[in-house]
């Protein structure tokens, strides 16, 4: 038998679910250490990322392949390109690999929000009013 896609979903409560978009049953939920502020698909996994927390889950499963400690907070932006998954708050980005190991960081010292772009693809800064 061939699953559809899950939709996912991330939620107040510190928790990540994949619903079955025919029939609205949760086919998975993932427990967080911390409320969930981002959540992105690419690929067959599922990244979801909250106030110092990056998880990396299979799509289909809900299964993690990692949870990490980040220092990335509050608010953080999320994307994935290729093999890297970037993070970014308050001035601060984090670049991690598909097994969650930090690659580097860098602090821009700006105390603002973050935003990333690479051709093709962006995550914009979320702009509270």
């Amino acid at each position: 038998m061939v699953l559809a896609a899950p939709l996912v979903v991330v939620a107040s409560g510190k928790y990540a679910f994949g619903i079955e978009v025919a029939s609205g049953m949760t086919r998975w939920a993932y427990a967080l250490r911390v409320q969930p502020c981002r959540a992105l698909v690419a690929n067959d996994r599922v990244y979801v990322a909250g106030d110092n927390e990056l998880a990396c889950l299979e799509y289909l499963t809900g299964k993690q392949i990692f949870n990490v400690t980040t220092d990335i907070t509050p608010d953080v932006t999320l994307m994935v390109d290729g093999e890297r998954i970037y993070l970014g708050a308050q001035g601060r980005v984090a670049c991690y690999d598909q097994v969650g190991t930090c690659v580097w960081t860098n602090d821009l010292s700006t105390m603002n929000g973050i935003g990333f772009a690479v051709p093709g693809m962006a995550q914009q800064i979320d702009v509270k009013g």
